[in-house]
């Protein structure tokens, strides 16, 4: 157990290497300027929350009323016994 002890009397300090300090903090600057601020995610999300809603509202306002299509041929003039082929 003491020549454990012996080998960490053993390490010595090492030179960081130059401008790295300068180097992290460009990195820390970088993200600080990549992120989303929390005023755009907020606005972001309300309109989603919105758009998601009034989809929400067309789709089960139009999907319960099933078009009738002869109505739709009816207002549109076309013939529905096909008498153009008789």
């Amino acid at each position: 157990m003491n020549s454990d002890l012996d080998l960490l009397s053993q390490i010595s300090s090492v030179e960081a290497p130059p401008f790295l300090l300068d180097k992290i903090s460009q990195k820390i600057e970088g993200r600080k300027k990549r992120m989303v601020s929390p005023k755009l995610a907020y606005t972001l999300t309300v309109a989603f929350t919105v758009v998601l809603a009034i989809n929400i509202v067309f789709i089960f306002r139009y999907s319960t009323s099933k078009p009738n299509h002869s109505d739709w041929i009816g207002s549109m003039s076309l013939l529905e016994d096909h008498s153009l082929y008789k």
